[in-house]
């Protein structure tokens, strides 16, 4: 029971990096991957095998969450490139994409007072078509960029230039040690900040719990069920097995 944690989101789902997918193939492929992974089916089993369960499981979740949106999707597509998008705090100022916005909301209003049944379907038919349009322009302008970007960047990362040294190199303790550091502090202690954060605000006064949408957050959020490890070939196999059940 496993999946490539180092895949993206298009790769675990074997689809074509690309703003415009196959939605059938997205389904099935979601569709197989809950009938061999979903927690359900290891209800019997092993702790071990539950939280590694639910480890896929939240992966899975969120890689199909974030293909099925096109707005989701874009983001990830930029972040694959190497642009950080901040979304909360960017803004627009091309006056003509804004005044264009101005107008289309006028219009849905216009038609909400009216509550006129053809003048809003012909509203959401020609939103989509806007949709659609600016999802071919992004298609046309980033996938050749995209596509080069993940064949040049596929194997280009720490554990293949460890791989990549002489057998002696790849036994230096110092380093070793340093990529055990960088794993650990990545995957546990940075992942356990954030979850002492939240657990301060949801269980404060001032917390809202409803912000958690009814999830067992503290399972899924705490790295001994995320088992996110970035070179598990560095740890001893009862040190995989007790990732983060210490925290």
């Amino acid at each position: 029971m496993s999946i490539d944690f180092n895949q993206n989101y298009f790769q675990l789902f074997e689809i074509e990096c690309s703003i415009l997918i196959d939605h059938e193939v997205l389904e099935k492929k979601y569709l197989s991957f809950q009938k061999t992974f979903h927690p359900d089916k290891y209800v019997n089993g092993s702790d071990q095998e539950k939280r590694i369960s639910l480890q896929i499981t939240s992966y899975i979740n969120e890689a199909y969450q974030t293909l099925k949106n096109d707005y989701l999707k874009s983001i990830y597509l930029l972040k694959i490139k190497g642009f950080e998008v901040d979304d909360q705090n960017n803004t627009i100022s091309d006056p003509d994409f804004l005044m264009h916005q101005m107008e289309l909301r006028e219009e849905s209003e216009e038609i909400q007072l009216k509550q006129d049944v053809k003048s809003n379907e012909y509203f959401i038919s020609k939103i989509r078509n806007l949709k659609d349009k600016c999802l071919e322009n992004f298609e046309k302008k980033y996938k050749e960029r995209f596509i080069t970007f993940m064949k040049v960047y596929n194997t280009r990362n720490l554990w293949s230039t460890y791989k990549s040294l002489t057998k002696k190199d790849q036994k230096n303790k110092n380093l070793i040690n340093a990529m055990r550091h960088l794993d650990y502090t990545v995957n546990i202690t940075w992942v356990m900040a954030h979850y002492n954060t939240a657990k301060f605000y949801i269980e404060s006064k001032s917390g809202n719990s409803i912000s958690t949408g009814g999830s067992d957050w503290h399972k899924y959020m705490h790295p001994k069920y995320q088992k996110r490890i970035f070179f598990p070939d560095l740890w001893t196999k009862e040190e995989l097995e007790n990732w983060g059940e210490n925290e």
